[in-house]
C-alpha cells in the first residue's frame, strides 16, 4: 500500500476555520497505515471508508483530530446524519442524490473516502458519515421515539396562514416545534394567542395546524419503522463491520487522558481503539521548551500561559501604573500627571527602571516555567482502553 497522508482525508463534523487550525499543526497517525494493512491481511474482502473528525480538550484549549474508518465486506451507501440536540432529530442525508458517493482512494483501491461537501452541509457541520447497524440501543432509543409521537411528543412543524383582518390580509409563516406531552388543544390556543389570530379564523387557524402535526406525526411514524426495519434485516456483512477511531500524537500536547471508544448518536460506541505511542510528559515537556527557545507558537496552551506571555512580549508589568506622587496636579474630580524630563527624574524613578530591565530575562524564564507548569495534565494514563 502505498502512503496514505491522514490530511488529503476529508473532514466531516467541524467547520472550515478548526479544520485549517488542525491542518497547520504537527499531528501525526503513525498507527494509521499499520491499522488498515492489517485488516486487510485478515480478511482480503475487506474494505475501509475513511473520514477525520475533530476531539476536543477543553481543559487545554486543543482540538484534536481522529480518523474514523468503518472496516466491512460490501460497499455501503454513502449517508451522512446530522444530530440535532435541541431538536431531538437526526437528519439523514444520502449523498448520492447529490451526485456524491465513495470513491477508491489514490493509496489502495480498498480504501474508500468522501469529497469534501462543505458547500452542501455549511448549515449542518455536526453531521458526518455514518453506517446502519443492527444497535440495539438504538432500536430501543427508536422504539421509544415512536411512543413518544403517539403522544405527541418533539414534533417540528411548519405551515402558512393567510389571516383575513380588517386592516388587510397578512400572510402568517409558523414553524414551531411542538413538545406537550397530551396538550395538542392547549397548544393551539396558544399558538393562536401568540400569532394574534382574528377571531373570526381561529377555529380555521386551529384546524389547519391540527391537520399540519397530524401530518407531521404520522410521516415521522413512518419514518421511524423504516429505519427500524432496515435494522433489523441487515445483511451478513454489515452486521460483522467493525468501527474503528485511531488517534495522533503531537509534541506538545498529552493526548492519551482523551482517548475514548465513544463518539457520536451517529455512529455510538467505537468497537475498536487504535493508540500509537504517545511521548511520555517529560519529552512533552522538553519538547515545548525547545518551541518556547525557538519561538515557535505553543499548540494547547492553557489561557492563562498565553496571558503571561502576552505580558512578558508587551512589557506590561504590575508597577507599569506607578505613580510620580510629587508631580501629580488635581483639578476637581480629575487626576493630570506631569510630564518629568529625564534630567529632572529623582533617584528611586531611575533605580527602578534599570532594576526592570535587569529583570527581564528573568521574566523570560519565568514564563517557560509557568508554561511548561500550566500545560501539564493531571494523570498519566496512557494505556488502550
Amino acid at each position: 500500500m502505498s502512503a496514505l497522508n491522514w490530511r488529503e482525508i476529508s473532514f466531516f463534523g467541524c467547520g472550515p476555520e478548526d479544520q485549517q487550525r488542525i491542518l497547520a499543526q504537527k499531528f501525526e497517525f503513525p498507527t494509521l497505515e499499520a491499522t488498515i494493512e492489517r485488516e486487510f491481511s485478515r480478511n482480503p474482502a475487506r474494505k475501509a471508508f475513511i473520514w477525520n473528525t475533530i476531539q476536543i480538550n477543553i481543559e487545554h484549549y486543543v482540538l484534536v483530530p481522529v480518523t474514523l474508518i468503518v472496516f466491512v465486506d460490501e460497499m455501503i451507501p454513502p449517508l451522512i446524519r446530522d444530530h440535532s440536540v435541541q431538536l431531538q432529530t437526526n437528519t439523514e442525508i444520502n449523498l448520492a442524490t447529490y451526485g456524491i458517493d465513495w470513491t477508491p482512494h489514490p493509496s489502495n483501491n480498498r480504501i474508500f473516502t468522501l469529497p469534501s461537501i462543505d458547500v452542501l452541509t455549511n448549515h449542518i457541520f455536526d453531521a458526518s458519515p455514518y453506517i446502519v447497524r443492527s444497535n440495539q440501543a438504538e432500536i430501543r432509543e427508536l422504539t421509544n421515539a415512536r411512543l413518544d409521537l403517539f403522544n405527541y411528543v418533539h414534533i417540528n412543524y411548519t405551515f402558512e396562514f393567510s389571516d383575513e383582518q380588517e386592516s388587510g390580509t397578512s400572510l402568517i409563516r409558523v414553524a414551531e416545534f411542538f413538545s406537550k406531552s397530551g396538550k395538542l388543544e392547549t397548544h393551539l390556543k396558544h399558538l393562536a394567542r401568540e400569532y394574534k389570530i382574528s377571531e373570526a379564523n381561529v377555529a380555521r387557524f386551529k384546524a389547519l395546524a391540527r391537520e399540519t402535526i397530524e401530518r407531521t406525526r404520522l410521516e415521522e411514524i413512518e419514518k421511524i419503522d423504516r429505519a427500524i426495519e432496515r435494522m433489523e434485516n441487515l445483511s451478513p456483512a454489515i452486521r460483522e463491520s467493525e468501527i474503528v477511531k485511531v488517534y495522533p500524537v503531537h509534541p506538545h500536547v498529552d493526548i492519551s487522558p482523551m482517548v475514548s471508544r465513544q463518539f457520536n448518536s451517529a455512529l455510538g460506541r467505537i468497537d475498536r481503539v487504535e493508540v500509537p505511542i504517545f511521548p511520555t510528559l517529560q519529552q512533552i515537556q522538553e519538547n515545548i521548551l525547545e518551541a518556547l527557545e525557538n519561538g515557535e507558537e505553543i499548540y494547547g496552551q492553557p489561557q492563562k500561559c498565553r496571558q503571561e506571555e502576552e505580558k512578558v512580549m508587551t512589557g506590561k508589568k504590575e508597577d507599569d501604573g506607578e505613580v510620580d506622587v510629587e508631580n501629580k496636579k488635581e483639578t476637581g474630580k480629575e487626576v493630570e500627571l506631569a510630564v518629568d524630563n529625564d534630567d529632572k527624574e529623582d533617584g528611586d524613578k531611575k533605580r527602578k527602571r534599570n532594576k526592570r530591565d535587569e529583570d527581564s530575562d528573568q521574566d523570560e524564564e519565568l514564563r517557560k516555567k509557568r508554561c511548561l507548569t500550566e500545560t501539564k495534565p493531571h494523570e498519566d494514563h496512557r494505556e488502550s482502553p
